[in-house]
């Protein structure tokens, strides 16, 4: 069995991709944030989705000198509070998950 498929790529600015071409593509690769620009794109439907335990993940980065610092474990606590989880899961509807 044999078949062809034919592709088109493009460079497309990442906020405007999924609204350009929302009516002529079949499929797409496009960060999770930016398919939400559309309401017909649904993430959670996704048929390929990066693990948010994967080396793409947001990184709070600070000095070593200041990793010890009061202000540095209030800033990493509050950015894993409960809170922040729910804000990122409703707020994305699962284009982009909480890795801690």
């Amino acid at each position: 069995m044999s078949f062809r498929l034919s592709l088109i790529l493009a460079t497309v600015l990442a906020a405007w991709s999924a609204a350009a071409f929302a009516e002529t593509i079949k499929v797409g690769v496009t960060p999770g944030p930016h398919a939400q620009i559309l309401e017909a794109v649904k993430p959670i439907a996704a048929i390929l989705r990066e693990d948010p335990k994967g080396p793409y993940v947001n990184l709070i980065a600070v000095r070593a000198a200041d990793k010890d610092k009061p202000c540095v474990k209030i800033l990493v606590d509050s950015y894993h509070s409960p809170e922040v989880r729910e804000f990122v899961l409703a707020t994305f509807k699962g284009a982009v998950l909480p890795s801690w």
